[in-house]
């Protein structure tokens, strides 16, 4: 007991040591956020406050979680009122609403109006789906499953030609999530750096249907299952962020559970789901910082070595830097694990632990992507109850509501920046918890699990800081 209360007494002292250089900086000047709002306090404030919260919650969880990491099984409760929701009927209406907006999509990027703002298709896809339906999983979990046009296509098919020769290729083990990685990049690239070519309704409905035509390709060649895992980009992006949802499924049996416990119940099966969620953190931070000052001065003096080439000279320096990207942040979470290693003397390789925390970093990489873009989701998306009416941009008004005029001002300014601020602090904290957790269940002693946790949680303020000082940069506000 005694040794236990010392290692918590050193554990106090380093976190507050740690933590002294965030509560008193020099004082810097207030940075502007966007381009009409500046910080009510000097950036520093909320950018060191924010990093010595998730310094101190270490402190916090070193106290309060027990040496085994928590239950063997964490308490599940059973919501009888819904279990409906998992019937064959509620279940049949998923996959015909995600089959029908898959359809409506298509139809609209090709028969309808070709101006992005009057055709339903890039909001849809962009805004509505990309946006609106990752918050959805992260609440209710992995919807994508029952609602997939993919997964309703492939069924489809297998009823009208026979599904008896499908999969007879092995998905070789070498591929991994590498067509899953691949076919993200080229989402994310798609969705920043086209210049707005991916936005045009007739380019949209192409690439929809090109990666449809790619996946029931897949599927064909390697079997349902195989492909859903490891080569449907989409399958895999919805699967990790439904892994924080408070609300479990087990067949047709849906439960609440503590939000995040399900990333404690299993762990990375490859690096390239490591890159995979590494590179989910990296593009919405790319994003963001692309919209800063300082990225604009580095664009313009890189300007001279791609001008020669026009404008693929411009796309290819972009995408070389979105690609880069996740690689940056990679090499930074493995030197974070290899001190782990070094601390602790752990005799599983780098690779093996990266791969049993890497579950740990998905909290952060889904509140980035809320902090940065549900302020879009709830001004842009207001558009889709005008486009609903008027899906082709024609002029009509269908369900009475193409006069609507949204609220751009639905939110102050103020409360986007400080919701921000408080989704970036909460999602590190919970990040920090779930690393602790898993060390502890990976370490057989506990001295060695809260110090190997050092070098990452040094990672997780980092992360704090770059996630907080791209925020409150001036750049153009995107609303």
């Amino acid at each position: 007991m005694t040794s236990q209360r010392a290692l918590k007494l050193n554990l106090t002292v380093g976190a507050l040591t740690l933590a002294i250089p965030f509560l008193f900086p020099e004082v810097t000047s207030a940075h502007a956020f966007g381009a009409t709002y500046t910080l009510p306090l000097p950036s520093w404030i909320f950018l060191y406050g924010g990093a010595a919260t998730v310094a101190l919650s270490f402190l916090l969880v070193s106290f309060f979680v027990g040496e085994k990491g928590g239950p063997a099984k964490l308490r599940q409760i059973d919501i009888r009122l819904v279990q409906w929701l998992t019937g064959r009927i509620a279940v049949l209406i998923g996959k015909g609403a995600g089959l029908m907006l898959w359809v409506g999509l298509v139809l609209a990027g090709y028969l309808g109006s070709q101006d992005t703002t009057t055709n339903i298709a890039p909001t849809l896809f962009w805004v509505v789906f990309l946006l609106g339906f990752t918050y959805l999983t992260a609440i209710f979990g992995d919807l994508w499953s029952v609602v997939s046009p993919f997964r309703t296509m492939a069924d489809l098919l297998e009823k009208l030609v026979g599904g008896e020769w499908w999969g007879k290729v092995p998905y070789p083990r070498i591929l991994s999530y590498i067509p899953a990685v691949i076919f993200y990049y080229l989402l994310i690239y798609n969705e920043l750096l086209s210049g707005g070519q991916a936005a045009i309704p007739a380019n949209l409905a192409g690439l929809v249907l090109l990666y449809s035509l790619i996946t029931m390709a897949g599927v064909v060649v390697f079997g349902r299952e195989a492909w859903w895992k490891y080569g449907e980009s989409l399958s895999v992006f919805f699967r990790l962020v439904s892994k924080i949802s408070p609300i479990g499924r087990e067949g047709e049996r849906i439960y609440l559970r503590i939000p995040g416990t399900s990333l404690l119940q299993e762990s990375a099966d490859s690096m390239w789901l490591v890159l995979f969620i590494i590179f989910m953190l990296a593009s919405t931070a790319f994003d963001g910082f692309r919209g800063t000052t300082i990225w604009f001065q580095w664009d313009l003096s890189a300007y001279d070595y791609y001008s020669s080439l026009g404008q693929t000279g411009y796309q290819l320096f972009h995408a070389l830097a979105l690609a880069a990207a996740p690689l940056v942040f990679l090499a930074a979470y493995l030197l974070s694990i290899w001190g782990m290693k070094r601390v602790t003397g752990s005799k599983d390789s780098v690779r093996d632990l990266a791969k049993k925390f890497a579950f740990s970093l998905i909290p952060i990489a889904v509140v980035y992507n809320i902090a940065h873009y549900y302020s879009l989701l709830l001004t842009q998306g207001q558009s889709f109850i005008i486009l609903i009416s008027d899906p082709l941009g024609k002029g009509w008004n269908l369900l009475g509501t193409a006069g609507f005029t949204p609220n751009v001002g639905i939110m102050r300014a103020d409360f986007i920046w400080y919701s921000q601020v408080f989704f970036i602090v909460a999602g590190h904290v919970g990040a920090v918890i779930i690393s602790h957790v898993i060390a502890l269940r990976t370490e057989k002693s506990v001295r060695k699990a809260a110090i190997g946790q050092l070098p990452l949680l040094i990672l997780m303020v980092l992360y704090t800081l770059t996630g907080l000082w791209i925020l409150s940069q001036p750049y153009s506000f995107k609303g």
